[in-house]
């Protein structure tokens, strides 16, 4: 209960709402009675008819024995549909419906439809109601759910706040979503100088068929113990206390693992979702949503309606346009005639680098397209010119107008599309003429759109005939920064790996290459003559367009192993580079400067992954050599005095940007170091130069999930710019590579993708950025596999409201290698993930005949596919032989696995 707030509360006694009727109508029928009884019965009637219709629901529920959440599969395909599609399972997720009953004259009852106060520090709130109660009480809708504590007792069990009533579910991922806002919390147990942890109290509570309440616990394989699934306020815990903390969007969620967040136990049929205090302060709720992931579905199954669906070229666009609109299509050749003049690229006088690199694009996409039709030996009658004839234009020959020329003038109709990119980077509009559709206006709101509106054109000239898909486009990208990662040399030798990714990162429309850092046990020992030349060549290649900036990462400590114990490391190697060293310092200036010198815009200090740590803590991160712990206070002066030597760099001094990448780089790397990491961003922030930005990968080293919480963590610490070093396409190669992770969830390893789309979810006020929208994409581009990722992760940058990574691969695959092919590669990635999946557990239970016959059928089924793939995508051996390496891997491995049962089936019989 709390006393009526305002007198214009009153005004709004009843709320829509189905169940809220319900008294308005029994005082109607009260009216129209005289009979007390007649009223009484009317009253049962109803309660009864309500409690019939909640039994008639747990009737319905259909049967789950077998169904388990971490083999999705399991459960038939229909009723893991129909879950998903009841969408968000919360009743009155927003607080809207409600009554408010007068106890008395000074005191109201709230009655939330659907949730029930727990304690009595609760409150229903709206918006503008009262003067203590503005806009900012409320997120979205009128109403919300505001919890106030003043006092905290430490011995404390539950805190206090609002439970929903039982949501029906049944077994597999559910995503968990909220907005919160939060003032002036503090833990139940700070006297003891602990942090939050669970003093912001929200909860998934599970309940079996009779609706009794049953443990969260789960077993996590990366801490090898039980942890309680049920506590969703993890990004929370690691604070100290929190001042203030704006309506926000939060993934509730127990851990960061890729596989196992968001999981329900086999045995829930229902569940509560409890939002309480226990600390002190005041937090307020609106806007739940509570919902069946698409992480229960396999990659055939979330995309196999794409198979028999037509598709437009606009449709196919990768990355998607922001707006555009079909028109009809356009024929500017008809074979074997000259009826028709061939295409002609006009530019201004004086383009631009970018400009005339978008022009050359177009040509050479024409000049392939009609030597696919009449040979190689054709001559090209495409050409680029800065003036035009009119009569060509006449003669319905199809021109594109590409940037801001002298004909600026003679555009009709393009006004308007012109206003809607002015002032966005890296915008364009791509739109016919308004009097002569075959003259065709691609205009940039800089060089760079220019270029972006050519990649977009290029992709609407159709493969198979001379016809340009005309439409009308608006564009510009939402993640103005977005870089990808690039190699000099081999991560395994000193060999020059570069082999022309500069070319499909433009076609990505990707706009900036981290040249990775070089990593050799003897990169301070020899000059890296491969190294240079391969940084050399890179930068002749992306100056040839202007298109594509550089930035240098240096990682002085590469040489060391990952993650070692100090103690471990070979004393010979701890002095091979150090800290107090001027030779070694020296050595340090001359990457930069080869960066630099390669053409590198931004040179990034790495301090990632190879420092050593002390003692039995893999997070205590340390200084390794002798004279350098001597001669340095901390880790954190240490590293400032590299920042200054990059400053000082010769040729930092023409606009060259700076950047950082700590040790404790990641939310959890910093919750879980005790302490030391804190620390040391926090030292570190209060002398870094406001100028130098931080690399951060989120709440986790490959974050699938990033949310206003986790980045009100770590800028908290950091209070400057940050980049997304976003690691989440390296996550499936790791979960593969897991043995503890894959004995523990084979079955639900049939729910990956060898192609894994990106997929990383942003929630709240950071979409569609994310820390000044720069993101680094950090994965090598050594694998085609890892090529098509990396193409659905340029999708989403560039569009990311409209972005759907089922469509988004699906137009990936279609676009590289064909239809037929897309559908062929999906076949194989169903049938590879199977044979994973059963050859885990195939481990597990030995020996078992059911995953031994699946295995062999599906080994069958994947070779099957390869020989039709190899009919249809020949001209792509990279990934053919990407394919043929994964089975092949598969089929040795099961032939392990049968033979060592077989020596064990041997053993037993001669010991009879």
């Amino acid at each position: 209960m709390s006393k009526r707030p305002a007198a214009s509360r009153s005004a709004a006694l009843y709320l829509t709402g189905n169940p809220l009727f319900l008294q308005q109508d029994l005082r109607m029928m009260r009216g129209q009675t005289t009979s007390r009884k007649t009223y009484l019965i009317t009253i049962i009637i109803v309660m009864l008819f309500s409690f019939s219709r909640c039994v008639e629901d747990d009737n319905n529920l259909p049967s789950t024995a077998g169904w388990s959440s971490l083999d999705p599969t399991s459960i038939p395909l229909r009723q893991r549909m129909i879950q998903a599609n009841r969408g968000n399972l919360v009743k009155n997720p927003s607080f809207e419906q409600g009554r408010i009953i007068n106890i008395d004259s000074n005191t109201v009852s709230n009655n939330i439809t659907g949730w029930k106060w727990v304690g009595s520090n609760v409150d229903w709130v709206a918006r503008g109601d009262g003067p203590e109660h503005g806009p900012a009480e409320v997120h979205s809708g009128v109403y919300a759910v505001k919890i106030q504590r003043e006092s905290a007792d430490e011995t404390i069990g539950q805190g206090e706040g609002i439970i929903s009533d039982f949501i029906r579910i049944i077994p597999g991922n559910y995503e968990f979503t909220f907005w919160i806002r939060l003032g002036d919390i503090h833990s139940y147990q700070e006297r003891r100088g602990t942090r939050i942890d669970d003093a912001i109290d929200i909860r998934v509570l599970y309940y079996d068929k009779n609706r009794l309440l049953i443990s969260g616990k789960t077993y996590n394989s990366k801490r090898n113990a039980n942890i309680d699934q049920s506590f969703k306020a993890l990004p929370f815990a690691g604070f100290w206390n929190i001042d203030s903390l704006g309506w926000s969007r939060v993934m509730g969620r127990t851990t960061n693992d890729y596989l196992t967040e968001g999981d329900v136990p086999d045995e829930a049929k229902f569940v509560k979702i409890f939002f309480g205090l226990k600390g002190t302060g005041t937090m307020w709720i609106d806007d739940v949503d509570f919902r069946y992931s698409r992480r229960n579905f396999t990659s055939l199954e979330k995309s196999g309606r794409f198979f028999d669906t037509a598709f437009t070229a606009i449709n196919m666009l990768v990355p998607a346009p922001k707006k555009a609109i079909g028109l009809a299509p356009l024929t500017y050749h008809y074979p074997g005639t000259d009826s028709l003049p061939y295409p002609v690229i006009l530019i201004p006088q004086h383009a631009s680098r970018q400009t005339y690199a978008a022009a050359r694009l177009l040509k050479t996409r024409l000049d392939t397209l009609f030597e696919r039709h009449y040979g190689r030996e054709h001559k090209s009658r495409v050409f680029i010119t800065s003036s035009l004839a009119d009569q060509v234009i006449e003669d319905g020959g199809l021109v594109f107008n590409l940037g801001k020329n002298n004909h600026e003038s003679e555009r009709r109709g393009v006004g308007r599309y012109l206003a809607a990119i002015q002032g966005r980077e890296q915008g364009y509009i791509i739109q016919p003429d308004s009097l002569a559709p075959n003259l065709v206006h691609l205009v940039g709101s800089d060089a760079e759109g220019d270029f972006y509106a050519a990649v977009t054109v290029a992709q609407l000239l159709d493969d198979s005939l001379f016809i340009y898909h005309q439409s009308s486009i608006t564009d510009y990208p939402d993640i103005p920064q977005r870089s990808f990662l690039i190699s000099a040399v081999s991560a395994s030798s000193d060999n020059l790996a570069y082999e022309g990714s500069i070319y499909d990162m433009l076609m990505m429309k990707m706009n900036r290459g981290y040249l990775d850092y070089y990593r050799s046990r003897s990169m301070w020992d020899r000059n890296g003559t491969a190294y240079l030349n391969g940084l050399s060549e890179i930068g002749r290649e992306a100056g040839k367009h202007g298109m594509i900036e550089l930035a240098q990462m240096v990682n002085p400590y590469a040489f060391l192993p990952r993650s070692t114990r100090l103690d471990s490391i070979d004393p010979g190697l701890k002095n091979r580079w150090m800290h107090s060293s001027p030779s070694s310092l020296s050595k340090l200036r001359e990457r930069f400067v080869a960066g630099l010198e390669a053409g590198a815009s931004t040179l990034v200090l790495c301090t990632n992954d190879h420092l050593p740590y002390e003692g039995g803590h893999p997070l205590n991160f340390t200084l390794y050599a002798e004279w350098d712990r001597k001669t340095y206070i901390n880790l954190q002066q240490a590293h400032l005095e590299l920042i200054r030597l990059m400053i000082e760099s010769p040729g930092t001094g023409r606009s060259v940007k700076l950047e950082f990448l700590p040790p404790w780089y990641a939310n959890e790397l910093v919750d879980q170091s005790r302490g030391q990491g804190e620390q040391y961003l926090r030292e570190l922030a209060d002398k870094l130069p406001d100028h130098i930005s931080i690399l951060w990968s989120g709440p986790s080293q490959q974050s699938q999930s990033i949310d206003e919480a986790d980045l009100f963590r770590y800028s908290g610490l950091m209070d400057r710019k940050l980049v997304l070093l976003d690691n989440s396409l390296n996550a499936l190669p790791d979960i593969l590579s897991d043995t503890s992770l894959s004995m523990n969830l084979s079955l639900k390893l049939r729910t990956l993708n060898v192609f894994e789309p990106y997929q990383v979810k942003f929630t709240g006020h950071s979409m569609p950025g994310v820390p000044a929208g720069k993101i680094l994409i950090n994965s090598p581009l050594d694998t085609e596999l890892m090529r098509i990722r990396i193409a659905t992760a340029a999708d989403y940058m560039w569009n990311t409201r409209s972005y759907d990574p089922d469509l988004s691969l699906w137009k990936v695959l279609v676009s590289r290698y064909g239809r037929d092919a897309a559908m062929s590669l999906y076949r194989f990635n169903e049938s590879y993930m199977t044979v994973f999946a059963s050859l885990t557990a195939f481990k597990n239970d030995i020996g078992n005949q059911r995953h031994a016959r699946q295995i062999k059928d599906q080994i069958k089924v994947m070779q099957e596919t390869l020989e039709i793939l190899d009919d249809q995508i020949p001209h792509h051996p990279g990934l053919l032989n990407e394919l043929k390496s994964l089975k092949l891997d598969l089929e040795q491995t099961f032939e392990k696995e049968v033979e060592t049962i077989s020596t064990q089936v041997m053993a037993v019989l001669d010991n009879i």
